[in-house]
């Protein structure tokens, strides 16, 4: 297995009540922030993400980065069969964070413009030729995705024959559940330190922000927090 430190990518995008849409995309590893003005008149929210994940796919590919993960807080993204495909192809992971650790591109989604319209048209191009299905609801996804490298996480997912994903209920798991269930005890419980510490192993930037990593759980709704012998603790609830 390569050691290689994986490449985190945040996008997100914001559609103002009088303006054209806009994306953001941060890459921590350099250090860079981006935002690009779509010039059609763009109302849909998931369109908006849609061009938003796929210009986080082809900046990856321009820099020619590898173990690429992009994160983004839009759900509806996890089940676009299209973008999937595409991030496939690329070798990209593509995975779902709560808004509160996704601001850096949340707030450069609402920026004035740093890029040229010259990637706006690039961007147009690349999304008319691959999304066919622009307008409308994404369907579900029917590609296969690969199984998680950790054996750990393994054993504790349910897998879904259909489409070889990792579940919870019925429900796709996601990468910071990935990482609760990694440093899961025997008890059910994670420490809450051990996932702070998992996050920024994958490069998770949440101490960049004002709440807490404990604060940032109580504000998700599908997470439960205790207290035991001082240690906090994180649950997935059922």
């Amino acid at each position: 297995m390569s050691n290689q430190k994986r490449k985190i990518i945040y996008t997100d995008a914001s559609i103002p009540e009088n303006g054209k849409a806009k994306i953001g995309l941060y890459d921590p590893d350099k250090n860079a922030t981006h935002t690009l003005e779509l010039k059609e008149d763009i109302l849909n929210s998931l369109v908006a993400e849609r061009y938003g994940v796929l210009y986080a796919i082809i900046y990856a590919v321009k820099l020619n980065y590898s173990n690429v993960m992009i994160l983004t807080d839009n759900k509806q993204i996890l089940e676009d069969n299209e973008i999937f495909r595409l991030a496939n192809f690329t070798k990209i992971a593509i995975s779902w964070i709560p808004r509160e650790i996704n601001l850096v591109a949340d707030t450069m989604s609402k920026m004035k413009p740093t890029l040229k319209e010259k990637e706006w048209y690039i961007l147009d191009l690349f999304y008319k030729l691959h999304i066919t299905n622009r307008e409308s609801e994404p369907q579900e996804v029917k590609i296969e995705i690969p199984k998680p490298i950790i054996a750990e996480v393994e054993k504790k997912q349910i897998p879904n024959p259909e489409t070889n994903k990792r579940i919870i209920g019925n429900r796709e798991i996601s990468i910071l559940e990935k990482v609760i269930i990694r440093v899961q005890g025997s008890n059910g419980w994670s420490e809450l330190g051990m996932i702070g510490k998992e996050l920024n192993n994958l490069g998770f930037q949440y101490k960049l922000y004002s709440t807490t990593l404990g604060k940032m759980f109580e504000q998700i709704k599908q997470f439960e927090l205790s207290t035991i012998n001082s240690i906090k603790l994180v649950r997935i609830k059922k």
